[in-house]
């Protein structure tokens, strides 16, 4: 049995990984892992370059945009890879995680009787959620504000409008957050929307599993507590 979670940053894969690992699900390695074992040096190698760790997360975007190209189904396509070479148990898995149309599309081929949890948030609550944790691995190179204000390095940003309300953006800024802090976030979920259609990813799966194969939970208004109860009576 296969489970698969899909969602952008923010939206609480953690959350629902802790929640399926109770149910005795195994976690396989995750999107960050098979990315940085398998993908990342393919490219590199393609490219003529010997491999090499990438930490800026908008680069890495740009590499798995270059897999997806080379391999339709990107990551899961490296995730058949590695089940090849590390061939699974009797135990059920969870992988962590699939992002947009054509990773659900390439899922549901590949492994037709999974199951798939989709996470939901709008955009703001991701953005706080994404400041707040601090993690490491959000780094994108610095974003300079030397020569010029806030408000103009924000709209100066491509897509923005398309995402976020400026104005919601500068009322943060206003309310003390750092400035910086503000501008990674916003560049890495931006980049994040123009590289995976999370709606289109919903489409596929609700034209192809029903209720029992596919849960598209929003996450705005619950915890961490009401995230893993709706996962498990849904399970």
């Amino acid at each position: 049995m296969m489970l698969f979670l899909l969602g952008l940053t923010g939206v609480g894969k953690s959350t629902a990984a802790a929640a399926l690992t109770r149910r005795g699900y195994a976690l396989l390695p995750n999107r960050r892992a098979l990315t940085d074992r398998l993908i990342i040096p393919e490219v590199q190698r393609a490219a003529g370059e010997t491999p090499h760790p990438v930490e800026d997360r908008l680069e890495r975007f740009a590499l798995t945009r270059r897999y997806r190209q080379r391999h339709p189904g990107g990551m899961v396509h490296a995730l058949c890879r590695y089940l090849e070479a590390n061939p699974p148990g009797a135990q059920p898995l969870v992988f962590d995680n699939l992002r947009g149309a054509d990773e659900a599309a390439a899922a549901v081929a590949a492994f037709p009787s999974a199951r798939f949890v989709l996470l939901d948030a709008p955009p703001m609550t991701r953005l706080l959620r994404l400041i707040g944790r601090r993690d490491a691995f959000d780094r994108v190179a610095a974003t300079r504000l030397e020569n010029t204000g806030f408000v103009e390095a924000l709209l100066a940003l491509p897509g923005l409008e398309a995402v976020f309300d400026p104005y919601e953006l500068a009322r943060l800024e206003a309310r003390g957050l750092p400035e910086e802090d503000l501008l990674r976030a916003v560049r890495i979920l931006l980049s994040e929307a123009q590289n995976y259609d999370m709606a289109a990813a919903a489409r596929v799966l609700r034209a192809a599993k029903d209720a029992r194969g596919f849960l598209h939970l929003d996450t705005a208004d619950k915890g961490a507590e009401a995230v893993q109860t709706a996962i498990e009576a849904w399970l």
